[in-house]
């Protein structure tokens, strides 16, 4: 599985405090802290089995919130 450009990013500044914006307007601040791959918890035979990369952050701080959804960090 190849990364994508986030993954990319994260992995490459990894040791860094990184800002995210999205497109919705929300923006994050933080710093990974591990870089893993994982599953939705389906069998690898499930046609719904998926894999993907999955970044998990210390001292995350949300800047500011979605226009369209309000997300919420539990740290």
């Amino acid at each position: 599985m190849e990364y994508n450009s986030l993954i990319k990013t994260l992995d490459e500044y990894g040791s860094y405090e990184l800002v995210i914006e999205w497109e919705s307007g929300l923006k994050i601040t933080g710093t990974p802290a591990t870089l893993y791959e994982t599953n939705n918890g389906l069998e690898d035979d499930d046609t719904n089995y998926v894999e993907y990369y999955a970044v998990a952050c210390k001292r995350i701080y949300c800047l500011t919130q979605s226009i369209i959804q309000v997300v919420y960090i539990i740290g």
